[in-house]
């Protein structure tokens, strides 16, 4: 006797057919402009794309003037591209949920409690290691603290005061407060905010380079601070360097402290290390002639 089987018809397969949450994974891998697209499917798929994180940026651009700027790398397009967010009409708390990025900079000009609320809250669940923040009023150091508090995830900060106005005793004070990180720069452009304190802070912090540039001026920092910070990245067991601008006579005032007994002196590259552990020190005249610039570099550099 023959047996049948009756076999129930597949349904065919769709976007709808996906569970919502394997449909966001999928969601979240494709480029920006496919995403914009498909927000025009229908509703369902629509509410999907908006609860799933973006994968990839480069740089998110934040300034008090334009707004917010996406670069992302396009799937077949050399050059990435980058988009304006019209803050005003876009949910950025939903937009970038779980995405990743390059790197984040943020120019702080005027900033308002709102709208330091809603950077807080955009860029919350937003991953990056890199944070560069262009500072231009004082008032603004309150958010950076708190900011840079909330984001563990930040490896290397770079601090700009070229465009600064406001109490530089704040921004000091501010400095003291970053927590440990890999790197850090700090653009002072002629503003003297880098001193023996903010120094040895950020390299005692600094699990690997701290550079200072001070711009056409020496930083504020004195041979004492000088040795110090020597004397931390020489006693360093893990890779260290730290880039100075510094005076001419507090240079030479630190090599009246140290025993050049036990350095060996390269005259013509303007080059000390150290017998024991092989921390080098480099230094060079630069325009104008009272100022050296000076790096401290461990032997594992």
């Amino acid at each position: 006797m023959d047996i049948q089987y009756q076999v129930d018809q597949v349904p065919e397969a769709t976007m709808h057919s996906l569970p919502p949450e394997i449909l966001s994974k999928i969601v979240s891998n494709l480029n920006l402009r496919d995403r914009i697209c498909l927000r025009s499917v229908d509703k369902y798929i629509n509410r999907v794309e908006k609860i799933s994180g973006y994968r990839q940026f480069g740089l998110i651009l934040y300034d008090s003037d334009i707004g917010i700027e996406i670069t992302e790398e396009m799937d077949g397009e050399e050059e990435p591209r980058t988009m304006r967010i019209d803050i005003s009409t876009t949910d950025l708390v939903t937009y970038l949920m779980r995405g990743e990025a390059d790197e984040l900079a943020i120019r702080l000009g005027v900033l308002t409690d709102e709208t330091a609320q809603m950077l807080c809250n955009s860029f919350k669940t937003l991953h990056f290691q890199q944070l560069t923040v262009h500072l231009e009023k004082d008032s603004a150091c309150r958010f950076v603290e708190s900011f840079i508090r909330e984001h563990p995830c930040i490896e290397h900060l770079e601090i700009s005061l070229s465009d600064f106005e406001g109490d530089i005793e704040r921004v000091k004070e501010m400095l003291l407060t970053l927590p440990p990180m890999t790197t850090y720069r700090v653009l002072a452009h002629g503003r003297p905010v880098l001193t023996n304190d903010t120094l040895l802070h950020l390299v005692r912090n600094s699990s690997n380079n701290v550079e200072l540039r001070s711009g056409t001026k020496p930083a504020e920092v004195t041979a004492i601070g000088l040795y110090e910070a020597f004397e931390i990245v020489n006693s360093s067991p893990v890779e260290r360097k730290v880039d100075l601008t510094i005076s001419r006579d507090q240079f030479r005032s630190w090599l009246h402290m140290i025993d050049l007994s036990g350095f060996s002196v390269n005259k013509k590259r303007k080059i000390l290390t150290d017998y024991n552990s092989g921390t080098t020190v480099d230094f060079s005249a630069r325009c104008p002639y009272s100022m050296f610039c000076v790096s401290i570099k461990s032997d594992l550099c």
